[in-house]
């Protein structure tokens, strides 16, 4: 499973998509940070939601931190 998250959006959110290999595609579900109302959902049960919302909030401190790492560009050019 991959959790990708974008830059810091107005209002101090972060985008937070999760992709999932399947056959042939990806199951697939979106969610914004801190809120974690989950949207643009394929493949994901309620169970699988249940988990990734409890992996997403206690990982928010971490993933603000990426977002704004992110935001400010690479280190090295």
């Amino acid at each position: 499973m991959t959790a990708l998250s974008l830059p810091t959006q107005k209002h101090e959110t972060v985008r937070v998509a999760v992709e999932r290999p399947v056959d042939f595609g990806f199951d697939h579900a979106e969610c914004f940070l801190p809120a974690v109302k989950w949207f643009n959902v394929e493949g994901f049960s309620t169970d699988d939601l249940d988990f990734l919302t409890e992996f997403v909030r206690s990982n928010a401190p971490f993933i603000f931190e990426l977002a704004e790492r992110q935001k400010a560009g690479p280190a090295v050019a």
